[in-house]
């Protein structure tokens, strides 16, 4: 396994105080939270599409995370390669999030992606990591799709005809009625 040691700054041996950390969190959660009712919002009043609210959000992530780092008078010292991988990563998935938001809706986009992260966690471990994939995660994953399906299948829609909705929902236009 590669050592993380250049990734993180050189402030990072020094402890911040508490209410600073709290401070952080509470800013990470309200821009990680609010990003998909942001998202509803944009879609509903202006032209914009799933790819280009992920493309501004993540221009300004990184216009904004460059100029306080630089503002702090830190160089940046993130490997390239990590970075293009990790910016990569998070492109995907917030495409694919508000492309789910813009077809499905916040609250199943929304249920849909935090049910399958622990799914897409334990399988990209094995698979990116090497760790072993045991009886019980296997369990696990098995359990969290199975979840998954109940949650959004619902209503009924469980069944014979859920692959053929789910390509229908995938492949249908923003707005389009069933």
């Amino acid at each position: 396994m590669e050592s993380i040691e250049g990734l993180a700054p050189v402030r990072a041996g020094r402890s911040a105080s508490y209410g600073r950390g709290m401070c952080y969190v509470a800013v990470a959660a309200t821009a990680w939270g609010t990003g998909g009712a942001v998202a509803a919002v944009l879609y509903r009043t202006s032209g914009l599409g799933p790819v280009a609210v992920s493309f501004w959000r993540l221009v300004f992530g990184i216009v904004l995370l460059a100029g306080l780092h630089l503002a702090l008078g830190e160089r940046l010292g993130a490997r390239w390669r990590d970075a293009l991988v990790l910016g990569a990563g998070l492109a995907v998935y917030q495409t694919a999030y508000y492309g789910s938001i813009a077809f499905a809706g916040l609250a199943v986009g929304t249920v849909v992606t935090l049910g399958a992260c622990p799914v897409v966690i334990a399988l990209a471990a094995r698979w990116l990591l090497g760790e072993a994939l045991t009886a019980g995660r296997i369990c696990a994953v098995a359990l969290g799709l199975a979840g998954l399906v109940l949650l959004v299948g619902g209503g009924g829609s469980v069944g014979r005809h859920l692959c053929w909705e789910w390509r229908a929902g995938c492949c249908r236009r923003p707005g389009t009625p069933w």
